[in-house]
């Protein structure tokens, strides 16, 4: 589930649940609660992050869209199940703008992103995650004129930020992408030469992989997935979406998710959903390893559990949804595993 954040309202909750818990509208908590005996958030996370930069940030480690592991858990923690104005509140700092993105933490900083409700304005908005104050709050983008086919119930702020321990990298779609530094709000370099019509707005969020900073551009025109340098901003490699959509209808073409990195016996791959296919790159090249196609527009994370038998170098696939689970026998999987 994601997090909905149009923040016009701050407040402090533990790391663990700053993704997964839906919270009321215009708000942001913080609570107080043990998130284990290490001193760290336990848990597995992704191939972003060495065990030094994971060591340093210590109980302030929720660096992307639904936390460590892309997945919403945090193992081991134990935050509290209640909260109000006057129980498990530690601070409450209101921020302007309205935002769906999750807000992501490294050491003792919050990051958010937020835009005005007629996204005519992007803004970045750093808070101190022990007392609220606001470190920085800075608009990184201006836009003149917006998509005219934006959904009055998605945000022009939607596409959660991803940090390391040095910048926080910052994604609203089609209208820009940024790297700051974290520390000093600086900007080092942005984007904003990457198309898309997203029809009802963006919404998919940004990873990290080695030096590369990653996301998805499904939009009604162009469906693409794109590699940058997280140093420099330049394009590393692109590599276009080829589905057979069997319509002209924006709404089927249109997808929101966010890719997520696995190990196979294969190596490392990321998995990338989009409407009408989930398709496997080489997060390093781009290159197509394998997809599976279904008759759903899927427009949200579908979350796979991939069965590889390295012997056959065949593959079992089951969706999860929730608790519960769902064989498919149908699906059509092609797959090319070098």
């Amino acid at each position: 589930m994601k997090f909905h954040i149009p923040p016009s309202l701050l407040l402090c909750i533990p790391l663990s649940l700053l993704s997964t818990v839906p919270l009321p509208s215009h708000q942001v908590y913080a609570q107080e609660g043990n998130l284990g005996d290490s001193g760290a958030v336990k848990g597995l996370y992704q191939f972003a992050w060495s065990n030094e930069e994971r060591t340093d940030a210590g109980v302030g480690f929720w660096p992307q869209f639904r936390g460590p592991s892309g997945d919403g858990q945090t193992l081991g923690a134990k935050p509290p199940t209640e909260w109000s104005e006057s129980k498990n509140l530690v601070w409450k700092t209101p921020v302007h703008g309205q935002a769906w993105s999750s807000p992501v933490v490294w050491k003792d900083r919050i990051w958010m992103t937020t835009a005005t409700k007629d996204g005519k304005s992007m803004s970045a908005v750093c808070v101190d995650l022990h007392s609220g104050k606001v470190l920085h709050d800075r608009v990184i983008f201006t836009n003149e004129v917006v998509q005219k086919d934006h959904h009055v119930t998605n945000s022009y702020s939607s596409p959660t930020p991803v940090i390391d321990g040095k910048h926080v990298y910052l994604h609203w779609g089609a209208y820009g992408t940024a790297a700051l530094d974290s520390t000093t709000g600086a900007t080092l370099w942005e984007r904003r030469d990457l198309p898309c019509n997203h029809f009802r707005g963006p919404g998919s969020s940004p990873i990290l992989f080695g030096n590369l900073l990653i996301f998805n551009m499904d939009g009604y025109d162009v469906k693409y997935v794109v590699a940058l340098d997280k140093q420099t901003g330049a394009t590393v490699w692109k590599t276009d979406r080829n589905i057979d959509y069997g319509t002209n209808d924006g709404d089927v073409h249109k997808a929101y998710t966010t890719p997520t990195l696995i190990q196979t016996p294969f190596g490392i791959q990321m998995i990338s959903a989009s409407s009408k296919a989930t398709i496997a790159y080489d997060p390093m090249t781009g290159k197509e390893l394998w997809r599976v196609r279904y008759n759903e527009s899927s427009s949200l994370p579908i979350l796979l559990e991939l069965r590889f038998q390295s012997s056959s170098a065949s593959m079992e696939c089951i969706s999860r949804s929730d608790h519960l689970r769902r064989r498919h026998s149908s699906l059509d999987i092609a797959m090319d595993i070098k």
